[in-house]
């Protein structure tokens, strides 16, 4: 399943393991029930049967991947304990606060996800990955210069890599700046040809630009279908920018047809972004294009992944 922030990646640990045999043998039960559940996209169960093995075997990979398939089932705050307790009792590193700031994003405590990201930037100071973080978190705090800022350090320190231009894009747009928006998305695609978020960054500023003369239906369509096959018609963004191009050329009833599908991909946690989905499908409904800022966009950063 295409996702859009930490994947749950279930893998056998045993050869990592040194625990005594005879629990060896439950503690791989376990893990393949987590497995099998999370073949379902059952994740709160996959949580569940990591829980267990770690009852038997307190090891800190067990503790991330539980903290991921909390993530994944919508349990932020089960996903953020596990984190503290990583932070806390076995490596307090750039990665572990960098994974708790996304989830504090995520959750919408933003001040929080900050204060993980200054962290990142104390003890990572040479790693664009610690500026990503505090600029997308001064994204969300609407301090867009000081993102800015950041994501431009980030260009400095690694400057062939996409997110940083991807990122600043979307501060660009955030403040109404939308050549420059469109620009970095650009420089992001110059990057990496196969980045699906960045094509439909594209193809939602073309489909639903205020200015006019930014608009281009046609592109717009081309970008949402490119995005969309690249990242195999799984993720609600590229299908949201979609709608949004059918929208702007005028076929209303595939931007109503592909936003509801958009919906149906949303996880039932991310309520803000259901819910500016939802407005946005009501004006499909009305037989009208979606022209709007790009305060629209910000519910989807959250669960845009930002290199940790």
């Amino acid at each position: 399943m295409g996702r859009w922030f930490v994947a749950l990646e279930m893998f056998a640990l045993l050869s990592l393991l040194s625990c005594a045999n005879s629990r060896q043998e439950l503690v791989q039960q376990h893990l393949d029930a987590a497995q099998t559940a999370a073949n379902r996209q059952d994740y709160s169960l996959a949580a569940a049967e990591l829980g267990e093995a770690i009852q038997i075997y307190p090891d800190e990979q067990l503790y991330e991947l539980q903290g991921d398939a909390y993530q994944a089932s919508g349990n932020l705050g089960g996903a953020i304990n596990d984190y503290t307790y990583l932070i806390q009792n076995y490596d307090p590193s750039a990665e572990y606060y960098g994974q708790r700031s996304v989830l504090y994003a995520q959750s919408g405590d933003f001040l929080a996800g900050l204060a993980d990201a200054q962290e990142m930037v104390r003890i990572a100071p040479n790693s664009y990955t610690s500026y990503m973080a505090r600029g997308f978190q001064y994204e969300m705090l609407d301090r867009y210069d000081d993102a800015i800022g950041d994501f431009s350090h980030a260009i400095g320190l690694a400057p062939d890599h996409a997110s940083p231009y991807l990122q600043r894009g979307f501060a660009y747009g955030l403040m109404g700046e939308y050549q420059r928006a469109e620009a970095d998305f650009q420089q992001a695609l110059k990057r990496d040809r196969e980045l699906p978020i960045a094509y439909a960054a594209l193809a939602w500023l073309r489909a639903t630009c205020p200015v006019a003369g930014l608009r281009n239906g046609k592109q717009a369509l081309s970008d949402a279908l490119r995005a969309c096959s690249l990242d195999k018609w799984s993720d609600p963004l590229p299908l949201a920018a979609l709608a949004a191009a059918h929208a702007e050329n005028g076929d209303f009833a595939s931007a109503v047809m592909w936003q509801e599908y958009a919906i149906a991909k949303t996880l039932s946690g991310a309520a803000p972004l259901r819910e500016q989905e939802q407005r946005v499908l009501a004006v499909y409904r009305s037989g009208k294009p979606y022209h709007s800022d790009f305060s629209a966009v910000k519910p989807a950063l959250v669960w845009i992944p930002v290199p940790v």
